[in-house]
């Protein structure tokens, strides 16, 4: 019963809230910095995700990442160059609650000490057949991944029997 009572605490108990002034401060900061940046960085699978929260409607400002933000700007500037970022990348994950940039991870039940993510981005860098560094124009990449990955589903998907809290699907 120990396990469930630990459960019943959630997440706080275990990995305590980030400070909202601070990611406040870093979400001023990261933008600045996203948009004076030669290259935006971004973890592969999070282009996906930009994707997903512009078709639900989500539009800046947006307090938990910067993801409506670089569609806006991407919308803006499709020459506007990505780098393809390994783990959870400042420039978009920055403001997020369950970003441990010690880490440069994700620390939720989401994250999963990030390998669930780091898969998602491995599925994303093998359908594009790219690497972690590539760097393309916007407009290029997206192009790329509306030919190549036609739904989610295949990136997203985490085929097991939810061992725990730490993993779920997207």
């Amino acid at each position: 019963g120990n396990y469930e009572k630990g459960r019943e605490q959630g997440m706080a108990a275990i990995i305590p809230p980030r400070d909202e002034e601070q990611m406040k401060k870093e979400k001023t900061e990261s933008l600045a910095t996203m948009r004076q940046a030669g290259a935006i960085s971004v973890r592969p699978h999070i282009l996906l995700c930009a994707v997903c929260q512009y078709g639900r409607g989500t539009r800046p400002p947006f307090a938990e990442d910067n993801l409506p933000e670089l569609i806006e700007l991407i919308l803006k500037e499709p020459d506007r160059l990505i780098t393809m970022a390994r783990g959870a990348d400042r420039m978009m994950c920055a403001p997020c609650p369950y970003h441990a940039p010690e880490l440069n991870s994700c620390v939720n039940h989401k994250g999963s000490g990030g390998l669930p993510n780091q898969m998602r981005d491995l599925r994303v860098l093998l359908k594009l057949g790219l690497t972690y560094g590539a760097t393309l124009k916007a407009g290029e990449l997206y192009e790329l991944i509306f030919e190549r990955i036609p739904g989610t589903l295949e990136i997203c998907r985490l085929d097991h029997a939810e061992p725990s809290v730490w993993w779920d699907g997207c």
